[in-house]
């Protein structure tokens, strides 16, 4: 991966949420451990899971002379060359120029508007997470910012 990558994802063995926010050990374990990593495995008990951190330890990251090379930066600023080595030997091996949900590889709609309600929901209530995104969808087309933020019910608020 490039060097910033490697900087910026800098716990090998996260110890804290905020420190698994940071690991790319911690996303590759739980994902392969879950099947997906999403916010609700992003907690104290999924980094005690012992499948987990058994995994963790055996991811490495390196990064190399491919990414020194001029054109790197422009190509894939936030590349990886991932290679998951199987139990029998073998490997399955990728290279991925974009990181997904990048500006150059943006998500599809549906799955911001899932992960925006994902974050969302459990500090405003799912009610109104909904309509907080019902109204930034809208921000194309007119839209008074009292009925943004807080719905368009908003006849008791002064």
């Amino acid at each position: 991966m490039p060097p910033i990558v490697r900087a910026n994802l800098k716990y090998d063995l996260p110890r804290t949420v905020r420190e698994a926010q940071f690991s790319m050990p911690f996303a590759i374990a739980a994902s392969l451990r879950f099947g997906s990593l999403d916010l609700s495995r992003l907690n104290a008990e999924s980094l005690r899971d012992g499948g987990v951190v058994a995994l963790m330890t055996r991811v490495t990251m390196q990064t190399g002379p491919m990414w020194d090379k001029p054109c790197m930066p422009a190509r894939a600023p936030e590349g990886a060359h991932i290679r998951l080595t199987l139990r029998d030997g073998s490997y399955l091996e990728v290279f991925r120029d974009k990181a997904r949900g990048s500006a150059a590889d943006p998500l599809p709609a549906s799955q911001v508007a899932e992960k925006f309600l994902a974050c969302s929901a459990p500090v405003l209530g799912e009610r109104r997470a909904a309509g907080l995104l019902a109204g930034l969808e809208r921000l194309d087309s007119p839209v008074p910012l009292r009925d943004l933020l807080f719905g368009a019910n908003t006849s008791g608020l002064r």
